[in-house]
């Protein structure tokens, strides 16, 4: 569950042109010990994609 927390805060700050911080979440991935695991992700409920930019 980690790991998809950290993907997902990377992407935030990605988007919001926080390149400092969304640099600290990708090394938090790249160092991983889960990093190859085969995770499956949780599903996201419906509403939470009024919040999401696409």
């Amino acid at each position: 569950m980690s790991i998809f927390l950290d993907e997902n805060i990377h992407s935030l700050y990605t988007r919001i042109d926080k390149p400092e911080v969304a640099k600290v979440y990708e090394e938090k991935l790249n160092n991983s010990s889960v990093k190859e695991a085969k995770i499956v992700e949780p599903t996201v409920p419906w509403y939470r994609s009024w919040f999401e930019k696409q």
